[in-house]
């Protein structure tokens, strides 16, 4: 777990945001697995918000969602 200080935008405080990190095989470069920016992370965020969209639509679509993002974000690299 890492952390790094930045000042807030428009604002005088500054933000701590800490970070996890996760290296999938030894020879492969460290992720970012997790940030948590005032105590709220985004690992548990999106679990909140993916068991919505579960509830409401399927697994399935959820996945297919996921899917065209990751392209998406392969492409623009």
């Amino acid at each position: 777990l890492g952390s790094t200080v930045i000042p807030s935008l428009g604002m005088k405080e500054k933000k701590i945001i800490a970070y996890s990190l996760h290296r999938p095989d030894p020879g492969k470069q460290w992720q970012i697995y997790d940030l948590t920016v005032d105590g709220a992370g985004t690992v548990a965020g999106n679990r909140r918000a993916w068991s919505r969209y579960i509830a409401r639509n399927s697994y399935e679509k959820l996945l297919e969602g996921l899917r065209k993002k990751l392209a998406k974000l392969e492409g623009a690299g």
